[in-house]
């Protein structure tokens, strides 16, 4: 989706690298990211559920999240996990990505279950409007030490943070 590809340029999380292979050319991005969202979506798994934000006027796409129930098999600890969420640049700072986070502790309360998610310190206050409190701060990789010294030197730090809301 080409939304997806376009707001990971501009990123809440900078460590795309991790969790995506770097392609040459958006157009393979974009394949790639359409063909693992499409599988996923077609595997029709219950504890999954992948939400969208469209813009009333144009009817595009402008951000999304996948939840995950985990421990889906009833046993201590279940709970609902934030996997992904995106918004395009463009759209940031309007309340898509509160609709989404909303959403998706509206159903873990529905389903009785507590909320958790990890995320960069840069999404902290949208966590925290919606009701999320930080309970730890997670380290960024030490192989990348030195240049996250340089980002927080010039306050764009890595670090990230977990959130929990409990039921």
């Amino acid at each position: 989706m080409p939304m997806d590809h376009d707001a990971w340029l501009s990123p809440y999380n900078p460590q795309l690298k991790h969790f995506r292979p770097v392609l040459p050319t958006r157009e393979e991005a974009i394949a790639y990211t359409t063909q693992r969202d499409t599988a996923r979506f077609l595997e029709n798994d219950p504890n999954n559920f992948m939400i969208k934000v469209t813009d009333d006027e144009t009817e595009e796409v402008v951000g999304y999240a996948v939840w995950e129930v985990n421990d889906p098999q009833g046993k201590e600890g279940k709970k609902g996990d934030l996997m992904s969420l995106v918004v395009h640049p463009s759209h940031r700072h309007r309340g898509a990505g509160r609709l989404l986070i909303r959403w998706g502790i509206a159903k873990a309360d529905e389903l009785g279950i507590e909320t958790v998610i990890s995320s960069l310190a840069s999404a902290k206050a949208a966590y925290e409007k919606c009701g999320l409190g930080a309970i730890e701060i997670i380290p960024p990789n030490p192989e990348l030490k030195r240049r996250l010294g340089d980002l927080e030197k010039q306050g764009r730090g890595r670090s990230g943070r977990s959130c929990w809301r409990m039921i």
